[in-house]
């Protein structure tokens, strides 16, 4: 894939679920997948969020961009 001439294209599709069982197909062959976060951590770090903002230690604004609802990633 030739990112420096700005061009993108779609290898294929898959859903969380998948990226999260460790590995997925890719062109016909078994691909691992590791996680680049650490989902124990994140909610770790979200429960410390949540008592700050009831706290009103960390304030919240209007949303600025909303994220996407698909459950789909595209490679």
């Amino acid at each position: 894939h030739d990112y420096p001439h700005g061009e993108t294209r779609v290898l294929g599709e898959v859903n969380y679920k998948e990226l999260k069982s460790g590995k997925i197909v890719f062109q016909g062959k078994e691909v691992p997948t590791v996680p680049l976060s650490s989902y124990r951590k994140a909610r770790e770090i979200a429960e410390i969020l949540k008592g700050w903002i009831k706290e009103g230690r960390f304030l919240l604004g209007v949303p600025q961009k909303r994220l996407p609802t698909s459950s789909w990633f595209h490679l």
